[in-house]
């Protein structure tokens, strides 16, 4: 298992822009490598980086299905990319016309533990969460983040 972030139980995010926040999609791991990982970036490169990552590749097969949300700075990103073997593969940004809604859900679920159900509940839906609080106009039919059309 590499590094995955830090859990705080709260963001330490910078105030959300409305111009400034990225969905940032890696490669998977060997159960999901076809749907990659979604990450929430806020401010770009040297901004934050908020993922939730409780899947049963990453924990064993005994798993922890139940995780608080991780923060990493760039340098935290980079080292999860290169420990877990990842690629970043995109990353789009999105205008957010409620920044102060974005954030206020980002402090609440990272003070929160996520209960990973699969596609129904996973990284992509983190991401989506925060995102609709912001505003932003997103719909995750899939739950694929690498397939979706954010």
């Amino acid at each position: 298992m590499g590094y995955r972030g830090i859990n705080l139980g709260k963001s330490l995010a910078r105030e959300f822009g409305s111009d400034d926040t990225w969905i940032v999609i890696v490669t998977g791991n060997k159960i999901n490598w076809k749907c990659g990982h979604a990450i929430l970036n806020q401010g770009g490169a040297g901004g934050y980086y908020f993922h939730i990552a409780g899947d049963a590749e990453l924990d064993g097969l005994v798993g922890q299905f139940k995780q608080r949300p991780f923060w990493m700075n760039e340098s935290g990103y980079q080292r999860f990319l290169r420990e877990n073997k990842k690629r970043e593969k995109w990353r789009i940004l999105l205008h957010l016309p409620n920044p102060q809604g974005a954030q206020k859900k980002l402090d609440a679920l990272m003070g929160r533990k996520w209960v990973w159900a699969g596609p129904a509940h996973n990284c992509a839906r983190f991401v989506e969460e925060v995102l609709r609080a912001g505003g932003a106009d997103i719909d995750n039919i899939y739950n694929c983040p690498a397939s979706e059309k954010w």
